[in-house]
């Protein structure tokens, strides 16, 4: 019998490996100190270097189309300095994760960053009888952008010079259905229809999750919105104790060498004040992970949204406690200063809220001079999003060439520093008065 042999990547992001990715790519395009920052791994020596901006895999259609575009995107982001590849298991229904799969095969082979551009450079440069010839800086830029593939091409990416996450917890009707027909999971286990972190739901979410990657291990593992969906159904106790029995099996899928770390990543729950019915205190669910898993627990990120327009995590105070027996208005700090004090690497989504905050802020900024170095909308908005302190990296969803392109022209210059980053939110507050925008997904 003849066949193909599936050998997946093995290995996840280490200091060493992620350090080797940055010094690759300061060598290609001499990318700025503070485009990269220190995540802290098991111990207090152990640090991974990761891109201020990462990739997102959240929108788009279920068609080959958008696989290729996604692909491409991944490729093309990895292979000019971003080391952060984000998605989940619902993502255009498991689209997102297979096409990071085939971009995977490409990468860690360290041959494919040249196939972002698929016709020659030749085929691109205007003959000199074209209706309407592009500028000779366009010509020369993607001369220079061919060359730097080539560059790319001689440095081999290695498996562990990527952090690559995703997420469980949203599920069809078909996977559920056949769980609960084999008495695997209970009917009551899945709320709203289409939400389950039953510890058998996340296995076989993992177990997918893997597969479709071409992956032996997955850096970071989401549970996906658990409280925004948990909550409101079940009441906090409830959810309390699915929590912990989720973080025992994501404990035992650490032993297992599957995950590297767990976390939870939300919408609502840690931009409500104490008192709102989705509130939730991010040292509570740190209590709860230590109880579980002990000091060396795997408790050891959290996503959430963070932008101009929903500013909460670093503007409002007296929100989250220090401990969880202890005042949040005592502790007095933002969402983010507390984070980074419990040790808990903040990623940040939606810096244009789905094109919502694009749209209302397009033409309004101009007059922010921290902001004028990027001629887009865009550019100005995620410039603000991965310079905001205590972020470990802001989540860009990219599939098209025409905005990558513009994305990656962020990364290769410097973030705002603390100082240049309040004054251009106060500025960018009076400017739109603070108009928040957004929804869940």
């Amino acid at each position: 019998m003849q066949g193909t042999i599936k050998v997946k990547h093995k290995g996840y992001a280490t200091p060493e490996g992620t350090k080797a990715f940055v010094a690759i790519m300061k060598r290609l395009y001499s990318m700025p100190d503070l485009h990269y920052r220190s995540a802290q791994g098991w111990s207090a020596d152990e640090h991974l270097q990761l891109s201020s901006m990462g990739v997102g895999t959240y929108l788009g259609d279920v068609d080959r189309r958008t696989d290729e575009q996604v692909t491409t995107a991944v490729i093309h982001s990895v292979a000019h300095g971003w080391n952060i590849i984000d998605t989940a298991s619902n993502y255009r229904l498991g689209h997102a994760e297979v096409s990071i799969g085939h971009a995977l095969i490409n990468l860690l082979g360290g041959n494919a960053a040249k196939e972002f551009f698929r016709d020659p450079i030749q085929a691109r440069v205007p003959s000199p009888a074209s209706v309407s010839p592009l500028p000779q800086y366009e010509v020369e830029r993607m001369r220079q952008m061919d060359l730097a593939y080539q560059r790319a091409s001689r440095s081999d990416i290695t498996r562990d010079m990527l952090f690559i996450s995703t997420k469980a917890g949203f599920v069809t009707r078909g996977f559920v259905d056949t769980l609960v027909q084999e008495a695997r999971i209970r009917s009551d286990e899945v709320v709203q229809k289409s939400h389950c972190i039953h510890p058998e739901c996340l296995r076989l979410s993992l177990l997918q999750s893997l597969e479709r990657m071409n992956l032996k291990t997955v850096d970071l593992f989401y549970l996906h919105n658990a409280v925004e969906m948990q909550l409101p159904a079940i009441g906090r106790p409830r959810m309390m104790q699915r929590l912990k029995a989720a973080f025992e099996y994501l404990e035992m899928a650490r032993a297992e060498g599957r995950i590297r770390w767990y976390g939870l990543a939300t919408w609502d729950c840690f931009r409500k004040r104490p008192g709102d019915a989705l509130y939730m205190s991010l040292a509570d669910v740190l209590a709860l992970a230590e109880a579980v898993g002990g000091s060396t627990h795997g408790l050891r990120f959290v996503q959430l949204p963070i932008s101009a327009g929903m500013p909460e995590a670093f503007t409002v105070r007296g929100w989250q406690p220090l401990d969880a027996n202890a005042s949040a208005i005592e502790a007095n700090k933002t969402f983010l200063e507390v984070a980074a004090a419990l040790k808990v690497g903040v990623f940040a989504s939606g810096p244009l809220q789905e094109g919502e905050l694009l749209r209302k802020a397009t033409g309004r900024l101009d007059g922010i001079a921290e902001l004028m170095a990027h001629r887009t909308t865009a550019g100005k908005l995620l410039q603000f999003a991965r310079s905001t302190p205590d972020v470990l990296s802001s989540l860009v969803g990219q599939k098209t060439r025409e905005y990558v392109e513009d994305n990656l022209q962020v990364g290769i210059s410097p973030p705002l520093n603390a100082i240049e980053f309040q004054h251009a939110y106060q500025m960018y507050d009076k400017i739109m008065n603070r108009v928040v925008v957004g929804t869940g997904k």
